[in-house]
């Protein structure tokens, strides 16, 4: 399940980039740069609070449900407070 999981993340990644790509074609090596650079900070960042989480928890149990409360906070963040973009004519 752990190697699922695994290639789960990774053709999610990679599936995300032509669409990084289409959000400023103008400034594509900028856009791509800092996109990747999130994601980078955002696994250092998940890597180290889960392990804390965990080493003062003993319990995987909880580490996910923080997980989940983490993203759930992030999917209604961008769902209520980031507008779409208006259509191009």
């Amino acid at each position: 399940i752990i190697y699922l999981m695994f290639i789960s993340v990774e053709i999610s990644i990679v599936a995300a980039l032509p669409l990084f790509t289409e959000v400023l074609p103008e400034n594509r090596a900028a856009l791509m740069s800092s996109a990747m650079g999130g994601s980078a900070l955002g696994r250092l960042l998940g890597a180290g609070i889960g392990g804390i989480i965990y080493a003062t928890t003993q319990s995987f149990l909880f580490t996910g449900i923080t997980a989940f409360i983490i993203g759930l906070g992030c999917f209604l963040t961008m769902q209520f407070f980031i507008p779409e973009a208006a259509e191009a004519p």
